[in-house]
């Protein structure tokens, strides 16, 4: 992005935010949630960033007649009322007239991203799927697989997974469960919009051994003093129509930086009370592996990785997506979005947040016009790829070849 001074991103997105949230207030569009044919006439691509507080879910919906969808995550967030999913399967039927999904993705198994499953309450998917009346259904179901138990510890919700999925399955709840293949070509939502699977599991590619193995082979056992963290199993992927790009991948870890330049961490070791939990740079991972394989990764949009924690979206992959749009799901807890993960974002990108922000995410003397609580995100893009609604704010999206000679530069005004 090309470089500007604070004040100008100041006075222009300012500009910009107030005309977006004012956009963003009005009454949303009927039924199929589609845009007014004032907008636009055509719209190859529907994305709605859900705001469930500290948890995650959000929606992508193909063009029409088929209007084929796909829900990555459906989490509870902590301390809320247990009808969470209730409120997003009502969405997802207002948007797209049906009761279901055609893809589920689990991004990774904590419970804010696939919620948990109970007797008395189930939350999340789990919600939906266990609903004797309800018969909502998935027809298919991704996630990243058994594995990789060498290094890491079954969450409780990944249990819940493995016990409660076949019942679903048996039920005609659920299709099918399957573990996402790298590339583009196993989600199909129509209309040239390509899925792009980048990681899962710690591995960037097919026959890659991963980062985890990567940093058990230079510090044997130290996944058995630690296990790795969930959050280093999540699925990234890139999701674009024509030049438009954006970018999510759960709560995927980076490292941080243990000293001056870029001479990140291949890991580290936190403790929460007596466990210790090793965070994988897998972010670095990945990034090293776009750059030896001269992969374009410029993005418009980066729904920006774990909720804006300092120990994600390390330097190197915020350069390399170098987003116009940044968007948190968080709901304030934890000091989220960090104020480090703040102070490192790409020049002049809008930053928005969904539900709400830790009081110390803001950092002195960075304008308070670069970060906004906006609430359930709605993007719509353009059948052809060249302009995207952020909130109803038409923006452009930058071809590869532009985006390569830096052309790219903050949202219009």
């Amino acid at each position: 992005m090309r470089q500007s001074t604070l004040r100008n991103f100041s006075l222009i997105l300012g500009c910009l935010l107030l005309s977006a949230c004012a956009a963003a207030s009005q009454p949303r569009p009927e039924a199929s949630g589609s845009v007014d044919s004032k907008e636009s006439p055509k719209i190859g691509l529907e994305i709605y960033i859900f705001s469930l507080g500290q948890a995650d879910s959000m929606l992508l919906v193909g063009p029409a007649p088929e209007r084929r969808s796909l829900l990555i995550d459906l989490g509870t967030p902590r301390g809320e009322d247990g009808r969470t999913h209730e409120r997003v399967a009502k969405r997802i039927q207002d948007i797209t007239g049906r009761r279901g999904l055609d893809y589920f993705m689990v991004s990774h198994f904590h419970e804010d991203h696939v919620g948990r499953y109970s007797e008395k309450s189930p939350r999340g998917i789990f919600g939906l799927l266990a609903n004797p009346i309800d018969k909502f259904r998935v027809d298919l179901w991704m996630d990243r697989g058994d594995g990789e138990q060498e290094y890491g510890v079954r969450t409780r919700a990944h249990r819940h997974t493995i016990a409660h999925l076949p019942g679903f399955i048996r039920e005609g709840r659920v299709g099918e469960r399957v573990v996402p293949d790298f590339g583009a070509e196993q989600i199909d939502l129509g209309g040239g919009i390509k899925v792009d699977v980048l990681a899962v599991a710690g591995r960037v590619f097919a026959g890659d051994p991963g980062a985890l193995a990567e940093v058990e082979a230079a510090n044997p056992g130290v996944y058995a003093k630690a296990p790795a963290s969930e959050n280093d199993f999540s699925i990234a992927v890139e999701v674009s129509l024509g030049d438009f790009e954006l970018f999510t991948a759960g709560d995927l870890n980076g490292a941080p930086f243990p000293g001056e330049g870029k001479d990140y961490a291949t890991h580290t070791v936190r403790f929460f009370g007596k466990n210790g939990s090793t965070y994988t740079n897998v972010e670095g991972w990945m990034v090293k592996h776009w750059e030896e394989t001269g992969r374009e990764s410029d993005v418009e949009i980066y729904r920006v990785n774990h909720h804006g924690s300092r120990n994600s979206s390390i330097q190197p992959l915020v350069e390399a997506l170098d987003p116009e749009v940044m968007i948190y799901s968080c709901g304030g807890m934890y000091g989220h979005p960090d104020p480090e993960v703040v102070k490192r974002t790409a020049p002049g990108a809008l930053q928005l947040v969904t539900h709400s922000a830790s009081e110390k995410s803001w950092p002195d003397g960075f304008p308070e016009e670069l970060g906004q609580i906006v609430g359930e995100t709605q993007i719509r893009v353009s059948a052809d790829g060249k302009t995207y609604w952020l909130n109803g704010r038409a923006m452009s999206s930058w071809s590869d070849e532009a985006e390569a000679r830096d052309e790219d530069i903050r949202p219009e005004p």
